[in-house]
């Protein structure tokens, strides 16, 4: 899920947020972050990208179980949210979780957003894993949701 078009409320923090991006302090970057907003040709260009490659991707998943598939087998379900629809990517995500859950054994998210690692502790939706891409490098990380919140009620 992408972020959707701002409410109004939000419309003055993004854009501080956007010219912020844009000073020469932040040249050294490699892609520039304004590109990633609503409405913008590349993230037209980029939810398409993102259409296809899961078209093509769903079919090939391995169907043996494991950690992408649990037994019995099953397909998972991939569902892309633009940014022509309104919202924030987070809040979609576990908007369409919450209208599946009964429908599915467990649901992942690639996510490296903090606010996905607090939406997952506070929908309390059984069995919500999400993946942390590597950053530089880096391992990815499995987050479990499920773990976390039975921590934190033990504290």
């Amino acid at each position: 899920a992408m972020d959707g078009p701002a409410s109004l409320r939000k419309l003055p923090e993004q854009q501080r947020r956007r010219l912020d991006a844009s000073l020469p302090s932040n040249a050294d970057r490699k892609f520039p972050s304004q590109q990633f907003t609503p409405g913008c040709p590349f993230m037209h260009r980029f939810e398409q990208e993102i259409m296809e490659a899961s078209a093509e991707i769903l079919p090939r998943l391995p169907v043996t179980g494991g950690i992408l598939l649990p037994r019995p087998h099953a397909m998972p379900n991939i569902t892309v949210s633009g940014s022509s629809t309104s919202g924030e990517g987070e809040t979609k995500i576990f908007q369409q979780i919450q209208r599946n859950a009964s429908q599915c054994r467990s649901h992942g998210i690639i996510a490296g957003d903090s606010d996905t690692f607090l939406y997952a502790i506070g929908a309390a939706i059984p069995r919500t894993h999400i993946i942390s891409p590597p950053w530089d490098n880096s391992m990815a990380f499995l987050f479990n949701a499920d773990a976390m919140a039975l921590a934190l009620l033990r504290e």
